[in-house]
């Protein structure tokens, strides 16, 4: 457990609490926090209190969870809240049945029509949707620059099929691309900890995907959007707790899927 209540803390840093892996508790409350960026909570996977209340916070995304996901008890409260587009991925996030019993009473503070209304309520259309002119700008986050795929970090096989074996490369993604008539990619044994949506929608006669011994963390519900051919999926060996309804919606053809 670390407590960090009543002091004067205004920006959680990305890896801030990555040397606490085994930390359970985070209390946070009272202090004077108006940005969490977005790996600030990495490496606490294993997490399962987190108190943000009586802060400064007044939007955030759904991002700044990923890395805990067994969060359970999680306290937003007494936050001035802006209820407008930037907030919709985390409003959406605690509207879902599985988080029934996260942030139950923060609520918007802005704009005024909103004031009041709980973000596990309140109807996203109602700030984001129609007319937004009075809103707030919502400032677009920039592009992530992804270097090119560089063939001399992988092997490249022609027979049987078309393969990329990118094992042991010290990847902390997924490589950009990718040439697109690959038939079996193997990217095990890196430092892959997230799929991010749309992942491999270039690749789409992939059939063999390893991304076993990564220490995965979580799966976007989008990651595997595209590979409608996949029909072997290995995503043993990592840190996943659950997966998302969604994540293998759209692997029609899969036949093997190893978890263990």
């Amino acid at each position: 457990h670390m407590l960090l209540a009543q002091n004067a803390i205004r920006k959680l840093k990305n890896h801030m609490f990555s040397k606490f892996q085994k930390l359970k508790s985070l209390d946070l409350q009272q202090n004077e926090i108006s940005k969490i960026e977005d790996q600030a909570f990495w490496g606490l996977n294993k997490l399962t209190t987190l108190l943000l209340q009586h802060n400064k916070l007044k939007v955030l995304s759904e991002e700044v969870f990923i890395y805990m996901p067994l969060v359970s008890y999680l306290r937003l409260y007494d936050n001035p809240w802006h209820c407008n587009c930037q907030m919709e991925s985390l409003i959406t996030m605690l509207q879902l049945p599985r988080n029934r019993n996260l942030a139950n009473y923060a609520k918007c503070v802005h704009p005024e029509e909103v004031k009041g209304q709980k973000l596990k309520e309140i109807q996203v259309e109602e700030f984001c949707g129609g007319d937004k002119a009075d809103l707030p700008p919502v400032v677009p986050k920039p592009e992530i620059a992804r270097p090119e795929f560089d063939s001399s970090l992988c092997h490249t096989y022609v027979f049987p099929v078309r393969t990329l074996d990118c094992r042991r490369k010290d990847l902390r993604k997924v490589p950009s691309s990718i040439p697109p008539d690959t038939v079996k990619l193997d990217v095990s044994n890196n430092k892959i900890n997230v799929l991010r949506p749309k992942e491999f929608e270039e690749i789409d006669d992939l059939k063999v995907l390893n991304l076993s011994s990564n220490g995965l963390l979580h799966i976007d519900p989008a990651a595997f959007a595209g590979l409608i051919n996949l029909e072997e999926l290995d995503l043993s060996n990592n840190f996943l707790q659950n997966i998302e309804y969604g994540v293998l919606e759209h692997l029609y053809f899969l036949k093997i899927l190893r978890l263990k």
